[in-house]
């Protein structure tokens, strides 16, 4: 069962090894984002977890279920450098209780902090109230594959909003995989999307930051997860997409 007590001097006479800040909003979103890589059901605990790793000034949320990935960025919210796997359906309810009863805006400017300590603990704070978490050994997270250099840099709110319409004319016929995918191609200054099921064709052209010659490649959302992420790619900030050698790229 979790308490919830006034953050009182105890909390601080423990050195953290990880301690972050930021806003609930900010936090809630980073959680909801990193959760698509979350299993439904963990075969073990510390799959249930997201991995806080806090370097460079910079807190980056990592989450697995050994087939996908996600992993989000938020700048300069780290305080003192670090890492800490907690449990991400706890966080996430603790971060949803505390704003009961509160005006959407008044939750979303909350201040937040995570510290982790060197005996293990982790401790979420909100708005001068603070909550144990659930913390797992940071080191038992599974290594993640290698993840080639980014190619393209564009705005997240622009990419959900004009994926959302290639999406639709994408089509659901397995045995013709290349109407089940979103086509993107990286031409200097523009990251372009497409989509058809053969009958109808949606298109739509961002504009991108490019770190690489012209590229494409064929992103398969036949599958609900793969859809369910880009429809879970909203808010404010910046999305990056990488490339692998694989069936489809070129």
């Amino acid at each position: 069962m979790t308490t919830t007590t006034a953050t009182t001097a105890t909390t601080a006479t423990t050195a953290p090894t990880l301690e972050c800040h930021t806003d609930r909003a900010t936090l809630v979103n980073a959680l909801t984002t990193v959760g698509v890589g979350l299993p439904r059901r963990p075969a073990v605990p510390t799959l249930g977890g997201v991995l806080l790793d806090g370097r460079d000034g910079d807190l980056t949320l990592t989450a697995t279920d050994l087939d996908t990935v996600a992993s989000v960025r938020v700048s300069g919210a780290v305080r003192t450098p670090g890492r800490v796997l907690i449990d991400h359906r706890e966080a996430t309810n603790l971060l949803a209780a505390l704003a009961k009863g509160a005006r959407k805006r008044d939750a979303d400017q909350m201040p937040v902090a995570v510290r982790a300590t060197d005996d293990g603990m982790a401790v979420l704070e909100v708005d001068g109230y603070s909550m144990p978490v659930t913390a797992y050994p940071a080191k038992d997270f599974p290594a993640l594959p290698y993840v080639p250099p980014t190619v393209t840099e564009v705005d997240r709110e622009q990419l959900s909003r004009d994926a959302r319409r290639v999406l639709v004319a994408t089509g659901d016929d397995g045995t013709v995989p290349m109407v089940t995918g979103v086509h993107m191609q990286v031409t200097p200054g523009a990251l372009t999307l497409a989509g058809t099921d053969r009958y109808r064709p949606a298109v739509a052209q961002l504009a991108a930051t490019t770190a690489t010659e012209e590229r494409s490649t064929l992103f398969p959302v036949a599958c609900s997860r793969p859809r369910s992420s880009m429809r879970r790619a909203t808010g404010c900030g910046w999305g990056s997409v990488t490339t692998r050698p694989a069936t489809g790229c070129r």
